[in-house]
């Protein structure tokens, strides 16, 4: 993860801390049921942290960061039928 060192300290603090404001937006408007209708803000929030990120990446050609093709996910190889090549 040589990459975290190209960005910005400021970046860094501002993408750490939409996160946890994010991670605590998804969970305690459900968990308090105080405004439970903001919940779906703060995914909107965070999925355009992660498409800025997804941009990011895709501009230093990591796509591989992006989808992943090996480990625990399944791909998308695996939902072809047996015997249909790529």
């Amino acid at each position: 993860m040589a990459w975290m060192y190209e960005l910005s300290p400021g970046l860094h603090y501002f993408s750490g801390s939409v996160e946890i404001l994010a991670a605590l937006g998804l969970n305690l408007p459900g968990l308090t049921r105080i405004q439970p209708r903001l919940t779906p803000l703060a995914a909107l929030g965070l999925v355009l942290v992660m498409l800025g990120a997804a941009a990011w990446h895709v501009g230093r050609g990591e796509t591989a960061r992006i989808l992943p093709t090996s480990g625990p996910w399944p791909s998308w190889q695996d939902s072809l039928p047996a015997g249909a090549g790529v």
